[in-house]
């Protein structure tokens, strides 16, 4: 891990724990490492190798890339899909689809005689 992503990582770590109200012990507990090997990630010390990086990701319900600061959306990629594809449903109108939507009264006409292209009478 850079050193920027380093920083990242443990200030995103951080975010995470202050914004859920917890203090480090209470983050250790449930990510089931010793309070001062999580402190050491917290505090730049320490450096998750990828194993480690990707399982706390996903007990903390983020990504790995947003805990190493290439991203800004929390999210796993998986649910920022479905957030944004709901999110878009939601803005989207049933009047906004008509274009968009074929409207047959009855089936197409095909006559009986047409039997493709290529076809000459009388073959």
């Amino acid at each position: 891990m850079t050193e920027i992503a380093r920083s990242f990582f443990a200030i995103r770590l951080a975010q995470l724990r202050r914004r859920r109200k917890l203090h480090q012990g209470d983050v250790a507990e449930l990510l089931g490492m010793p309070r001062s090997t999580y402190a050491s990630y917290e505090n730049g010390i320490r450096e998750p190798n990828p194993a480690t990086l990707v399982f706390l990701a996903s007990r903390l319900g983020v990504s790995v890339d947003y805990l190493t600061g290439n991203s800004d959306f929390e999210l796993p990629v998986e649910s920022g899909v479905k957030y944004g594809i709901l999110r878009q449903l939601r803005l989207v109108q049933e009047d906004d689809l008509q274009p968009y939507t074929p409207r047959m009264e009855q089936p197409p006409l095909v006559a009986e005689t047409d039997r493709g292209p290529g076809y000459s009478p009388g073959s």
